[in-house]
């Protein structure tokens, strides 16, 4: 094999190498960043799972940096906001912040939530989120109401979301249109048929609320 041909061919190789790690590079980048987030990821369920297990700040600090490096390199991902902004939520859990430091952990909460719709319009998780922190805030806008429908049409049968849906809109009982209202008690009438007994309960949470 004389010098030209080996050249061309070793060009060839290179090529094909570089169009191998074109074509494979994001789902390496992705792949590497969901192994590296893995563990922050993990823990987080923990938390929620078990919101009175000790947790330090150094702990919550370096999921959330993993995380926002992730959620950096990965915008197409929701996993990486909804992530992020159930740390919010934990953060919002502790006993000595003030109102103001507490409203301002639903409102970044609320801040990744949108950011997971704009990596995955249809997640119905994070609009029904969206609707119960906007409730705890006193936040009654149109988001409220088209995140309620739209999450409710999405999810029809989906028990958490209902309860969550319910709860935002008990807690917004006074400021609902009588459009919403009707909304709410079909919802709570779906409800009850596969779990009346957590309806019940979360209802007697509003001793005030309308029959």
């Amino acid at each position: 094999m004389n010098l030209r041909l080996k050249i061309i061919i070793v060009a060839i190789g290179f090529i094909v190498l570089c169009a191998g790690f074109l074509f494979l590079g994001p789902s390496l980048k992705l792949a590497w960043y969901d192994l590296q987030t893995l563990s922050a990821r993990k823990q987080i369920q923990t938390w929620l799972a078990e919101p009175q297990q000790a947790r330090t700040s150094d702990e919550m600090l370096n999921a959330e940096q993993i995380l926002k490096q992730a959620n950096d390199a990965c915008p197409q991902l929701a996993q990486y906001p909804i992530a992020l902004a159930q740390l919010h939520i934990l953060q919002s859990f502790g006993p000595k912040l003030s109102q103001i430091e507490r409203h301002a952990h639903y409102q970044q909460a609320i801040a990744y939530f949108h950011k997971a719709l704009n990596a995955q319009a249809n997640n119905y998780y994070s609009m029904a989120n969206i609707v119960q922190f906007k409730a705890y805030l006193g936040q009654y806008d149109p988001d409220f109401e088209n995140y309620f429908l739209l999450s409710r049409k999405l999810a029809p049968h989906e028990e958490d979301i209902q309860l969550t849906l319910l709860n935002a809109a008990y807690l917004s009982w006074n400021k609902l249109s009588p459009q919403m209202r009707k909304e709410t008690l079909a919802l709570e009438s779906q409800a009850r048929s596969k779990q009346n007994q957590q309806v019940e309960q979360l209802r007697r949470n509003f001793p005030t609320l309308a029959q």
